[in-house]
């Protein structure tokens, strides 16, 4: 029987491995306990290419679905490295991008925010994530950033240690409707907004109009640019790629 991995990291995640679980053998793996909360029998821990192609000696995987999130961008490099030197077949689930808005800023990545943002006035609510925290700290006066981070011991921890205040931590997972973002955007008396591009499935649609009925500039950084020999947005596609490759090969001649 087909043996599959799949990376977790993402809601789709879930779904995913259970429309699998139906048919095939699945071994599930995320980076942080926080993802195992979405997949409870999920193994949990960080990987480089070598733990990964270990992990898929050890498993006797046949195929990777690599779930992570759209921003994770080494574990998809390293699982795409590992997968190759096991010569195995790599599939890439991404979620869809949310729809084009339009008076938005679009920048590359989190320098190019920063370089934006000091152009600037006004209190900033940084809505992506705790990673990349310690640049906007260092690159922006502390007393106009206000963050929205997952509610978590070593992230409120983090955001102690590079000096933001309770007043300043917003500590609650989203996603969340218009009028729950209006209320944060408020409560921050924001004139600025900065989201990543995490899809529909991430709220972003929610977070630019929220702040838009506000009068409140929306940053949006953008999603890396990977290369993805397979690459499929719907579980759909998912499945369709699975069942081709457990088909049985033909013979050579």
């Amino acid at each position: 029987m087909l043996r599959i991995w799949v990376i977790g990291g993402t809601q789709d995640s879930r779904e995913i491995v259970n429309q699998l679980e139906k048919t095939y053998q699945v071994r599930t793996t995320v980076a942080t306990e926080f993802g195992k909360q979405c997949l409870p029998t999920a193994i949990v821990g960080q990987m480089d290419s070598a733990k990964m192609l270990s992990f898929i000696k050890e498993h006797n995987i046949s195929l990777c679905v690599d779930c992570s999130h759209p921003y994770a961008v080494d574990v998809s490099q390293n699982a795409m490295r590992a997968c190759a030197r096991a010569s195995i077949p790599y599939l890439r689930f991404e979620r869809q991008a949310s729809p084009s808005q339009a008076h938005v800023t679009h920048v590359r990545d989190t320098a190019e925010a920063i370089a934006y943002l000091k152009q600037l006035e006004g209190n900033i609510l940084l809505t992506t994530g705790s990673n990349s925290l310690g640049h906007y700290v260092n690159g922006l006066p502390l007393e106009r950033l206000y963050v929205r981070v997952l509610p978590q011991s070593e992230v409120l921890l983090k955001c102690e240690a590079l000096g933001l205040t309770a007043g300043n931590v917003l500590a609650i997972k989203g996603p969340f409707d218009i009028e729950m973002n209006k209320a944060m955007l408020r409560y921050c008396k924001a004139t600025v907004l900065v989201t990543k591009e995490s899809g529909v499935a991430g709220g972003v649609v929610e977070k630019v109009q929220a702040a838009q009925d506000l009068g409140v500039q929306v940053i949006v950084i953008d999603r890396p640019m990977v290369y993805y020999l397979n690459k499929v947005s719907t579980v759909k596609e998912v499945l369709e790629f699975v069942k081709r490759w457990a088909l049985p090969k033909p013979a050579p001649f």
